[in-house]
This record gives C-alpha cells, structure tokens and sequence, in this order.
C-alpha cells in the first residue's frame, strides 16, 4: 500500500513543543529524504527553506512552512507515492518513529495522537 503525501499545518506552540524534543537541522546540501516506494524513516517539519514532494520531474509540489510530513506514513508502514527532497539552506526538525509514540504517550505531543490513528 502506498499514499500520497499530505502536509498537516502546525501552530507556533506545536512547533515550540516539538523544538523541545527533537532539534532542528540545518541541511547544507540537498537531500533526498524520502526516495518513491519507500516508508520514511522519520517525519519532517519544514522550518524554513524549501522542501518538495514529487512523483515525476515535471510533477512537483512544495511542503508549506511548518506543516509536518511523513509521520502518518511512519507511524503505519506506509510507502510513499512520491518522492520527498530539501533544498539546501533549508531548516527542519525530523522526527524518529520511537521519539514521536513517546511524545504521543507523553502527552506532551497531543496533536500528532490523529496522526498514529488515520490510515
């Protein structure tokens, strides 16, 4: 089963909560973070800069600032449709599958709760 990658918005104080737990990284390169066919190893949220999801060369869409991506697909196995890269100078936080379920049953993370549950 694969999907297509949605972007889910987040608040300044979800940032604030995520910055918290997981530090941000600057990249000086581009990278691909997520290549076609693949589950995520992590979830992303995009800080600042430019990070894109695409299915082909001339099919490409951009993530919005601070919207969280991959970490449906992380928490459930699911293969991407497309694939995720980072332009260089771009900040972002990435969130490892172990460290989003303990913020989870934390509580301190409480929006990401709908993320674990929608398929």
């Amino acid at each position: 089963m694969s999907r297509t990658v949605e972007a889910l918005p987040l608040s300044a104080e979800e940032i604030k909560t995520l910055l918290e737990q997981s530090p941000a990284r600057k990249f000086n390169v581009s990278e691909t973070l997520v290549y076609k066919g693949q589950v995520p190893i992590a979830g992303y949220v995009l800080l600042e800069g430019l990070m894109t999801i695409s299915s082909s060369p001339k099919n490409s869409r951009e993530i919005p600032t601070n919207s969280l991506i991959c970490a449906n697909e992380l928490l459930n196995n699911i293969a991407l449709r497309e694939t995720v890269e980072v332009a260089p100078g771009s900040k972002a936080i990435i969130l490892d599958k172990s460290s989003v379920l303990e913020m989870i049953e934390s509580g301190k993370a409480f929006f990401l709760t709908s993320v674990k549950d929608v398929v």
